[in-house]
């Protein structure tokens, strides 16, 4: 199976899952889904957990028949393109691309099981000796090297990856965790 990526209105990201689930036929793709992040966020003086789209405008389809989805697509009454096309072919997701996608959602088997969230949880942090960041666990723990930047006070770190054949940058929640005394 391999997985591809399908663009679609900022917004209308589950609007054109339930399309896809309504209207295609489901003999021809597997799965689809698109990533949340966990964040936390400060209301009232409380750091509340809240989720925001991973890639917004973007849902990931898992099938091996590219072709007879992309004309299943013509059905969705919404605006959906399938994206890593050339001329008549169509580019999936790099293995590398697919890796690091299950790794942030946490699926460390070769398939996806039936039901699953696609929620990139959050990661918890500490600080080394030498006041290095160090991730204790989370999805943020293997991506180490692609760590640009960690803002505390809003509890995200800033992550660069390979996308597409193109640099991007995602927003990941964290925590900070204190050494115990």
């Amino acid at each position: 199976m391999m997985y591809y990526v399908i663009q679609t209105a900022s917004n209308r990201e589950s609007d054109v899952e339930n399309y896809i689930d309504s209207l295609l036929d489901k003999r021809i793709y597997d799965r689809y889904f698109h990533p949340v992040r966990a964040v936390q966020k400060k209301i009232r003086g409380q750091w509340v957990t809240r989720y925001k789209k991973l890639f917004p405008g973007y849902v990931f389809l898992i099938t091996d028949d590219i072709e007879s989805l992309y004309e299943e697509l013509k059905k969705v009454p919404t605006f959906t393109k399938v994206l890593g096309r050339e001329g008549e072919r169509f580019f999936p997701l790099s293995e590398n691309e697919v890796e690091w996608l299950k790794k942030l959602m946490n699926i460390s088997e070769n398939t996806l099981p039936d039901r699953f969230e696609a929620v990139v949880a959050i990661s918890n942090i500490g600080f080394d000796e030498n006041d290095r960041v160090v991730v204790k666990d989370g999805p943020l723990k293997n991506l180490s090297g692609c760590i640009k930047k960690i803002n505390l006070h809003k509890k995200i770190a800033e992550v660069e990856l390979d996308f597409m054949n193109k640099k991007t940058t995602i927003y990941l929640g964290l925590e900070y965790v204190r050494k115990s005394p």
